[in-house]
């Protein structure tokens, strides 16, 4: 994982963080979203993904391979493994 890359905040519950860079074209980008719900602020869902980017040579970009990460997965994120 690249942890010099700076989070683009969505809002207060939401994240894109580039991971790495896989070669010259290709990049993995983690998107993450957490909410509460209203009536009970301890409770709430969440959505993690990596996302697979393919650039071409003019700088277009195509998500090309999306993996919902589980939440074992998402912790050993966070902890930085």
């Amino acid at each position: 994982m690249n942890g010099d890359a700076p989070p683009v905040e969505l809002d207060g519950d939401g994240r894109f963080v580039m991971d790495r860079w896989v070669d010259s074209n290709t990049a993995i980008l983690y998107a993450g979203r957490r909410a509460a719900v209203r009536e009970n602020l301890d409770e709430g869902f969440g959505a993690d993904f990596l996302l697979t980017i393919k650039f071409d040579d003019a700088g277009n970009w195509k998500i090309v391979k999306t993996h919902p990460m589980s939440e074992k997965e998402v912790e050993k994120r966070d902890k930085g493994e």
